[in-house]
């Protein structure tokens, strides 16, 4: 199930030691999913485009490749962005 995979990344990143580093990049990827207000709607946006995560991890921090891992900043966001609009 996708929200597994999403709780997964956030214990990732959670945990990661350069935790700091990895902040801007998950807190800008979930800004950008204000947009989507139910659950359906996050795993819709996930399942069509997430290069757009990638691009924006590269802006972002384009002298720390580990900021790019798709599997926590990407999944953490999702969900955080899940959480909220299921409270």
């Amino acid at each position: 199930m996708i929200i597994e995979q999403w709780k997964n990344g956030y214990d990732m990143y959670i945990n990661h030691p350069l935790k700091h580093e990895i902040d801007i990049v998950v807190n800008n990827i979930k800004k950008r999913l204000l947009c989507c207000k139910s659950t359906n709607d996050l795993g819709t946006k996930y399942d069509n485009d997430n290069k757009w995560c990638l691009d924006l991890a590269k802006a972002l921090r384009p002298e720390r490749p580990f900021c790019w891992n798709l599997s926590i900043v990407e999944d953490a966001a999702y969900y955080m962005r899940y959480l909220e609009v299921n409270k």
